[in-house]
């Protein structure tokens, strides 16, 4: 063994070195460190992500979406994620500030729109007139926005809202419409406080046949059979 592991078992408590793996996982493979020092959604290698809480991160990274149609209110290195993942992304946003730098960011299967009014914004939808596989909801006005969604949502197409926690009239309006809610508490890029990030979809949910087997930042590739027992490590 290791003479450096040595002196770590003999050196630091058990108690302490689980704590100082839980920090390893969460400053550094998941990024939240490199996030805070550059004030940016990031991951550890510097790369664009959404700012939603890193377990929803991890299970929309586990969808095939290149054939996939996103539209998302509002935008940001979200934005840029959403680019490398879909085939069309569509993002509006009301800060012409914001709206001018993400705009010189965008890439060939972008568009992005500048709404300043709320009337404007919520119904970015239907004047597009068009349906989407994946519709998020993370910007301005969000409980208007959630009730367009409803109707512009391609058939087994998921909703996602950030900052659920504090729309519960949203997340009951999406669960009368038959929709299914999944609710991903935690940490995410920046912050120092825990929120909700929920995905909301119906039993018919085409996107789960390009769901992939999940694979959690920091955790242990095995493979067991039904009774637990380790087949192989990958």
């Amino acid at each position: 063994m290791n003479i450096l592991k040595v002196f770590w078992r003999m050196l630091i408590p058990l108690c302490v070195r689980i704590q100082l793996r839980n920090f390893y996982i969460l400053s550094i493979l998941q990024g939240q460190a490199n996030s805070i020092r550059h004030t940016s959604s990031i991951n550890h290698n510097g790369e664009p992500i959404p700012w939603l809480t890193y377990p929803a991160i991890e299970y929309i990274n586990q969808y095939n979406l290149k054939e996939m149609s996103v539209f998302e209110f509002g935008s940001g290195n979200s934005s840029r994620f959403w680019a490398k993942k879909a085939k069309k992304v569509i993002s509006i946003e009301n800060d012409i500030k914001w709206f001018t730098y993400v705009k010189n960011y965008i890439s060939g299967n972008q568009d992005i729109y500048l709404k300043t009014d709320k009337i404007s914004y919520v119904n970015m939808l239907q004047e597009l007139g068009l349906k989407y596989d994946i519709i998020i909801v993370d910007g301005e006005w969000r409980s208007a926005c959630v009730e367009k969604a409803v109707d512009y949502l391609e058939e087994g197409g998921m909703i996602i809202i950030d900052n659920s926690d504090w729309y519960p009239e949203s997340n009951n309006l999406l669960r009368s419409k038959g929709f299914f809610q999944i609710d991903f508490n935690g940490f995410g890029p920046i912050n120092n406080i825990c929120w909700t990030t929920s995905i909301f979809i119906k039993a018919n949910n085409r996107i789960q046949k390009i769901f992939l087997n999940p694979v959690p930042t920091g955790g242990v590739k095995k493979y067991c059979d039904e009774d637990g027992q380790e087949l192989h490590e990958s």
